[in-house]
């Protein structure tokens, strides 16, 4: 039996422009390349890379049952062939989830104008319905932050004015919300977003809050967000630390340099 080829998953990498310090993103370039230039990794491609998720490993596991019940055998046919084919299938479903994901997202960053896709329209009209009531004002979205002391980077989804909660980081998931009103919210996404306040604290020396917040792929229905407490956010930022230190230390690379994480909260 030949072997089957394996799919090597995309990286993220950010390249600071070397005159106007803009994060360019190189998003499938290799290790090699990162180290050859001196990019940054995303905080997802760190996060992926050294932390694993039960959640993900299980939903790859059943997609993958799934495929080996739905695809037929034909007669006579290789095993690496079939094996293929059972594996793109139990990609699909993947597949379709992130582009739904990508349209949702694309429908969020045109707010206020209606959204022209008629299969995201009602996703979006309840979505929109509850984000003004539930915020002021939009200031920035899709914005590459970066800490150069880490050498890290990552793009936000956006950071608006709460009414209830003030200047807010937000970050939305597409989600299937199997029990209607009880999403599940994983620790990663806190680690990701502790990053990012971490990065807009010292670029701006503002602290905002930070909030996941899921849309019901299953359903059109009002968005569900959590708001992260304080205490969530610092051992998220001492998790992320300890994992991209994981991480460089395991090429023996660091982008800005070797450094030792601190775990120390000098907010207010």
């Amino acid at each position: 039996m030949g072997l089957v080829k394996f799919k090597e998953g995309s990286s993220h990498w950010y390249l600071p422009n070397k005159t106007t310090g803009v994060l360019e993103p190189k998003h499938e370039w290799t290790l090699r390349e990162a180290r050859k230039h001196g990019a940054y990794p995303s905080v997802t491609t760190i996060e992926k890379d050294i932390r694993a998720s039960r959640a993900l490993d299980w939903y790859k596991a059943e997609q993958l049952s799934r495929a080996f019940l739905s695809v037929q055998r034909t007669p006579g046919e290789l095993d690496e062939s079939y094996v293929e084919r059972v594996m793109a299938e139990s990609d699909t479903h993947r597949d379709d989830a992130a582009d739904f994901g990508t349209r949702v997202h694309k429908a969020i960053e045109e707010w206020p104008a209606p959204c022209a896709d008629p299969e995201i329209a009602p996703f979006y009209s309840a979505f929109k319905s509850w984000y003004e009531e539930e915020f002021e004002d939009r200031l920035g979205q899709e914005e590459i932050l970066c800490h150069h002391g880490v050498g890290v980077a990552g793009r936000m989804d956006q950071i608006a004015i709460s009414r209830k909660h003030g200047l807010l980081l937000v970050d939305f998931k597409t989600q299937g919300v199997k029990v209607q009103g009880k999403p599940n919210f994983y620790s990663s996404w806190c680690r990701q977003l502790a990053f990012y306040r971490q990065c807009w604290f010292e670029q701006h020396q503002q602290l905002p809050h930070c909030a996941s917040v899921i849309i019901d792929k299953l359903r059109p229905g009002t968005p569900l967000m959590h708001v992260w407490t304080r205490e969530e956010l610092d051992v998220g930022w001492t998790e992320f630390l300890c994992t991209a230190w994981l991480f460089f230390s395991d090429r023996a690379w660091w982008p800005t340099g070797k450094w030792e994480p601190k775990f120390d909260f000098p907010f207010a």
